[in-house]
């Protein structure tokens, strides 16, 4: 009798633990699909406008918006919905890259490494900050632009390096005090995650970043 009662409840518990897998991947597919809602929605609006300089703003915002949507794109295609296969993310998030700008070489890489949702989110706005602060700042008189994305890890650690052949970095340079949106977005993020961040001029002449991450991965896969 003991022995029906636990499998009853064993089976309830199964129950409601698919039960529950069901809902966390339709909240995530949910939020994707807002979220793309609301990235149209700006496209939209977008069109509306004549002022060069709001039509930036809104195109940087729409990227923003389409890389937390990628986040959960990735947790609800997978059977996990708290993690993410970063090196997947990453590999999906510079495809695109490609097809907006064909113009700019990227080379990724990266080791396989899955991340919670708390950091996935933030990292891969930061990468998306990088990318976009390359192309918008580097690349001006560079024939042959290259950005380069290197995730390492270490045990529970990572390292994200992001680099570029452009035009480097000035001497006033100062992450403490960043002159853009996207610096500041950038350096709020780490914050955030408890990462550390430094820069220099690579030999290449161009603008290097390396962002250290510690007890962030959940697995290697």
């Amino acid at each position: 009798q003991v022995n029906l009662e636990l499998e009853a409840q064993n089976k309830e518990i199964l129950g409601q633990h698919k039960s529950l897998e069901i809902l966390l991947k339709e909240i995530h597919h949910r939020v994707k699909n807002n979220l793309q809602i609301i990235s149209s929605l700006m496209s939209l609006e977008r069109g509306t406008i004549e002022d060069g300089e709001v039509k930036g703003i809104f195109d940087e915002s729409k990227r923003r918006v389409e890389a937390i949507a990628l986040i959960h794109q990735k947790l609800y295609q997978d059977k996990n919905f708290n993690r993410v296969d970063f090196n997947s993310y990453l590999e999906e998030m510079i495809g695109n890259q490609q097809i907006v700008n064909p113009n700019v070489r990227y080379c990724l890489e990266s080791q396989k490494v899955v991340l919670d949702l708390d950091t996935a989110v933030p990292l891969g706005l930061i990468v998306s900050e990088m990318i976009t602060n390359a192309i918008k700042h580097a690349f001006g008189k560079v024939e042959h632009p290259k950005l380069n994305v290197v995730l390492l890890k270490s045990e529970s650690d990572i390292e994200l390096l992001i680099s570029d052949n452009g035009s480097g970095l000035s001497e006033q340079f100062d992450l403490a005090q960043p002159e853009t949106l996207g610096l500041e977005i950038i350096t709020a993020l780490i914050d955030q995650i408890d990462g550390e961040i430094e820069s220099y001029n690579n030999e290449d002449g161009g603008a290097s970043f390396n962002i250290y991450l510690k007890n962030k991965i959940i697995q290697t896969v």
